[in-house]
């Protein structure tokens, strides 16, 4: 599939995406093993010698992916972690802090579920997952790089939603919740034909999130704003 450079890139920056891009379509489809830097090259378009002049072989290509997907995630919701962070940090005089975490998980959950679903996520959530079972240290750097602060932010956000959780249970109250998001990329087809939905649109999407913030109103025990 031919690559559409981006007019401000330069010739080398449109080969490094182009390689990147082919990439991670490849390892998401057939794994690291599997596939040759010969046959990324042929998608990119490009000589199979680019590769190692850019990335010094397929290993490190591999890390340059991952290095992309981090980029990617951190762009998309590191703002929204930014903020919460933020309303996390001690206030003086306020008494409301239950209420504004709650609100807080309501969005981040959201602004996660419009990630997964877009059908741009399919590639990199695929590898994530290959690299949840068999972790390598592409698997260090995206845990490092973002997941690491999702969590641990996920994970404030309900101890101050419900101060009666410990930390033990709110990281458990955490995975839970992220199971409940996961499952639409991650068993997508399965997911899509019980449904009965052809594809995910805004009204898709929207449901999706609906029914997240209900659950997460259940699981804090608190009225459903959804």
């Amino acid at each position: 599939m031919a690559r559409t450079p981006h007019a401000t890139q330069s010739r080398s920056e449109v080969t490094r995406t182009a390689l990147i891009q082919a990439a991670t379509e490849a390892f998401a489809r057939a794994g690291f093993d599997a596939v040759s830097t010969r046959d990324i090259a042929a998608a990119a378009e490009v000589h199979p010698a680019l590769i190692g002049y850019h990335f010094g072989g397929k290993e490190g290509l591999y890390l340059a992916v991952f290095e992309h997907i981090a980029a990617t995630v951190e762009q998309r919701i590191g703002p929204a972690l930014d903020q919460f962070e933020q309303m996390l940090a001690p206030r003086s005089g306020k008494n409301d802090a239950a209420a504004r975490a709650t609100v807080s998980l309501g969005k981040l959950c959201d602004a996660m579920v419009a990630m997964l679903a877009d059908p741009g996520s399919g590639p990199w959530a695929a590898l994530i997952m290959r690299e949840q079972q068999a972790p390598t240290a592409a698997f260090d750097l995206v845990y490092e790089r973002f997941m690491r602060r999702v969590l641990a932010t996920m994970t404030q956000l309900v101890r101050a939603a419900d101060p009666t959780r410990d930390a033990p249970e709110a990281r458990l109250t955490v995975v839970a919740l992220l199971g409940q998001m996961v499952v639409f990329r991650v068993a997508r087809a399965g997911v899509m034909r019980h449904l009965e939905w052809g594809s995910v649109g805004p009204k898709e999407q929207a449901q999706m999130q609906a029914m997240i913030r209900r659950h997460l109103a259940a699981i804090l025990g608190q009225p459903s704003a959804a």
